[in-house]
């Protein structure tokens, strides 16, 4: 039983060490991972750093309307492309990412965004840290009832 546990735990770090992102691609992906009182979303954006001479920007089109029209972007590093979400409606919603050079069209990726009722205790995770949100704020799991920032009441 142990060589089994100890073998799945190699595998796994071994598979975490060798799935790291290309960075010769474009990447997109929704900055939380599900939506619910929020006005205004986010999109994670990442273009390769070989394109650095070049104006990236990035259209975001939900149903064949714009959200965001000509959001620029870094190359080489993770940029976040805001957008209303008072056009998505509850539960998958299907976004089109389309990538310009030079104001030509290169690449398009889909996403989807998630959009759920609002619940009074709903925890998120945000896909650009890995950490936790609640209420909008970064939360810390430790202690009994402990977050940041401090109810001091």
């Amino acid at each position: 039983m142990k060589r089994i546990v100890v073998l799945s735990l190699l595998v796994g770090l071994s598979l975490s060490l060798f799935s790291q992102a290309d960075s010769s691609t474009y990447y997109s992906a929704s900055r939380l991972d599900y939506y619910s009182y929020e006005t205004v979303g986010e999109v994670l954006v990442f273009v390769p750093s070989s394109l650095k001479e070049y104006k990236v920007t990035v259209d975001l089109v939900f149903e064949y309307e714009f959200l965001n029209r000509g959001a620029v972007v870094i190359p080489g590093a993770v940029t976040t492309v805001k957008y209303p979400m008072e056009l998505l409606r509850e539960g998958q919603n299907e976004i089109t990412v389309s990538f310009y050079e030079n104001d030509k069209w290169v690449d398009s990726r889909k996403i989807w965004i998630t959009k759920r009722p609002y619940h009074e205790n709903e925890v998120k995770v945000d896909l650009a840290t890995g950490g936790l949100v609640v209420s909008g704020l970064p939360y810390f799991p430790f202690g009994f009832y402990t977050s940041f920032p401090v109810d001091t009441r």
